[in-house]
């Protein structure tokens, strides 16, 4: 018997996005929860908007385009200093989705700025 799993099941998943997350935050190791990355936060942005997040699919699957932009970070002060490893997306109370991203070293005066990226859920096969 082969798989099925309705589009409602991706598109729903990744609806969460542009319906709750608030922040987008920058840390130095995975959080485990969104408390954790934002006290341990190099920056963070808490305009992220519904627009911010696009939903898109196509035969090989379904993608959320995260924007690059300037309002999601664009930090011209750092809540701490360190090295980048890890982007999180959530809202208040939730921890939706944690990747990494390049590292570097973070200091006093420097800016985070975040390139559109997207999270890809392939299409299921059986």
């Amino acid at each position: 018997m082969g798989m099925y799993a309705s589009s409602h099941i991706y598109e729903d998943g990744l609806n969460i996005f542009p319906s709750s997350a608030r922040y987008i935050v920058i840390t130095t190791t995975r959080p485990k929860n969104m408390t954790t990355a934002l006290v341990n936060a190099l920056a963070w942005s808490t305009s992220v908007a519904s627009t911010d997040f696009t939903i898109t699919s196509n035969t090989s699957g379904y993608h959320l385009r995260v924007s690059s932009e300037a309002d999601l970070i664009a930090a011209t002060s750092l809540e701490s200093t360190g090295k980048a490893g890890h982007i999180s997306i959530g809202s208040s109370a939730v921890l939706y989705y944690v990747t990494t991203c390049t590292t570097k070293n973070l200091g006093a005066g420097d800016t985070v700025s975040m390139p559109t990226w997207s999270i890809w859920i392939k299409q299921p096969t059986s």
